[in-house]
């Protein structure tokens, strides 16, 4: 089954191998360069899964989880 899945990673590199992994399985995938993009894209969609980069620039992984 198909998901729908948002990629919050500050890293251009990290988020193509995820994109590509994702992407080959099947899956729909939404990029977010970072927290507060991210953020954003979950307030305007929805999402049956978001991976997120823990240690990023403020807002890091942290404080998107607790938002």
């Amino acid at each position: 089954m198909p998901l729908k899945i948002l990629v919050i990673d500050d890293t251009a590199l990290h988020r193509a191998v995820v994109e590509k992994f994702l992407v080959d399985r099947g899956h729909e995938v939404v990029l977010a360069k970072g927290g507060i993009e991210g953020m954003n894209r979950v307030e305007t969609e929805a999402f049956d899964l978001v991976l997120l980069d823990y240690v990023m620039p403020p807002p890091g992984g942290l404080e998107v989880l607790v938002w």
